[in-house]
């Protein structure tokens, strides 16, 4: 391969890229939290409690195929990473082809077993009426048909973003979110309120942007174009790193969704709208975390096998980063919880709001804990170790099944909020623990970045107290400026803060 080929591949694990990606991939996500703030409120008026839940559980569903893909993404980015890394150039469509196929073949699977389901899944395991049955047994059964076009669309995603083409995936993962909840507003207002029309169309929208990662993976990857092929070999190589992966990406996301499947079953319909409604807004705070597993993985992944820091300083630098952005941002969430439902879902009932103001608090901790647990669960998959998160997963998918099915039992959805806190602080401990096991540098570091979670979030808990909205004010303005003076002295090194006053010189 000519020279000029190879600097296509080069530079992939540098400072300046990671960080160019990290923003572009940040910003590709802020317009859509702007779309779904104004549709998720006419959509609950519209489609009312129940009809909102099952719409729910159907983006639940989607979002869940779009990560579960046997672990074939995240085996494909680590396999082009290191051939990358290798510079073995010419192995690149064989390896990115053997995935793409296999994804297609995965998601057929999935589609056939959830249509034959899916009226199961709606009478015997789901709290729906029957006035919404039939839409929900419909819209189930066209969420099967887009499973292929999602499977395969995330290995097209694990190809671009190998090659930090974050530019192109953020947009489309952007446009991806934008129309997942403008189309169901658009349906709803201008051609029928029937929940079977909005997921026809948001099948349309997968098929859409499967064509469009094919395209630009094909138009930049150009050893795709060289031929087809399959290789029986490579696929076992991708299962061999990707049985892990595949129990972590089954495991895992339903984990994070699991709360709200045993409220369906167990609750209500309409529970699960009170509890999807601030998780769903709270969540997007994540945007941060995600968008460092992003970049991240494929630059792990290169460097496993090097002798140098850089890799470990890249986990220091990541982790100050998250609780430096989380931490403020749920505090201020946290404390003025009940009075921004209000103001966002405005003719909701005071029921509603409550319910929602309330478990929004412990969501808060819980999105805390878990985004900055995404760095070392990435870190830990970089460096060759993905069976210990898968391992942590199925350990904590036992345990959390159990809290779940008694918090449900309960009937209170506060319960199923802090069982969740509880799993999630439980993967979080094992994963800090395997990465101080296993990391080689700056392992005093790493535990007290790690010592402050404990603080930080106990006073994440301060919001729940009453207090008159004067004192809530004050005290948030007191504990945001000690915060930015531990982040300043415990949380930025040297070079972080050396680009910090760079900046503020220019």
């Amino acid at each position: 391969m000519e020279d000029k080929e190879k600097l296509r591949y080069k530079n992939l694990t540098s400072n300046a890229t990671l960080a160019r990606n990290t923003v572009i991939d940040i910003g590709s996500k802020i317009v859509p939290l702007l779309v779904g703030l104004y549709s998720i409120p006419i959509l609950i008026e519209v489609l009312t409690e129940q009809g909102f839940g099952i719409l729910a559980l159907v983006w639940l569903i989607i979002s869940y195929f779009s990560v579960f893909d046997m672990g074939l993404g995240p085996a494909v980015t680590k396999r082009l990473s290191e051939k990358i890394g290798e510079e073995k150039y010419e192995d690149i469509g064989k390896t990115a082809w053997t995935g793409i196929i296999s994804s297609v073949f995965l998601g057929l699977a999935a589609a056939v077993i959830l249509y034959l389901f899916s009226d199961i899944l709606v009478i015997s395991l789901f709290k729906v009426s029957e006035d919404f049955q039939t839409q929900a047994i419909v819209a189930f059964q066209y969420t099967a048909y887009a499973l292929p076009f999602i499977t395969s669309s995330s290995c097209f995603k694990s190809i671009l973003n190998t090659l930090q083409r974050f530019d192109i995936t953020s947009t489309l993962q952007s446009i991806n979110s934008f129309f997942n909840y403008l189309l169901p507003l658009l349906v709803v207002s201008y051609i029928a309120n029937d929940l079977s029309y909005v997921v026809m169309a948001l099948l349309g929208l997968k098929v859409i942007l499967f064509f469009v990662y094919l395209f630009f993976s094909l138009r930049i990857e150009k050893e795709l174009v060289r031929g087809i092929k399959y290789d029986f070999q490579e696929f076992k190589d991708l299962l061999h790193f990707g049985k892990w992966i595949t129990l972590s990406n089954a495991i895992g996301p339903f984990m994070d969704q699991m709360d709200r499947y045993f409220i369906a079953s167990f609750i209500s319909m309409s529970a699960v709208t009170f509890y999807t409604t601030p998780m769903d807004i709270l969540s997007k705070v994540l945007i941060l975390p995600m968008s460092f597993v992003s970049v991240l993985f494929p630059a792990f992944s290169s460097l496993a096998t090097s002798n140098s820091t850089t890799k470990d300083r890249l986990l220091l630098q990541s982790l100050s980063l998250v609780m430096i952005s989380l931490f403020p941002a749920l505090l201020m969430i946290s404390f003025f919880a009940e009075e921004g439902l209000t103001l966002w879902l405005g003719n909701a009932s005071s029921d509603f709001i409550t319910q929602s103001a309330t478990v929004a608090h412990v969501f808060c901790i819980t999105f805390f804990i878990r985004g900055i647990a995404y760095i070392p669960s990435i870190y830990l998959q970089g460096i060759n170790r993905p069976d210990l998160t898968a391992k942590f997963h199925m350990a904590e998918i036992i345990i959390g099944a159990a809290i779940f099915y008694f918090a449900g039992q309960s009937g209170e959805i506060l319960y199923v909020a802090y069982a969740g806190l509880g799993v999630t602080v439980l993967d979080f401990l094992l994963l800090i623990y395997a990465t101080l096991k296993l990391q080689s540098h700056f392992q005093k570091e790493l535990f007290r970045k790690v010592a402050l979670i404990l603080p930080l979030a106990l006073i994440l808990l301060i919001p729940m107290l009453s207090l008159s909205l004067l004192y809530e004010m004050l005290l948030l303005g007191i504990l945001l400026l000690l915060f930015a003076i531990v982040s300043w002295k415990w949380l930025l090194d040297e070079y972080m803060i050396s680009k910090i006053r760079s900046v503020i010189g220019n």
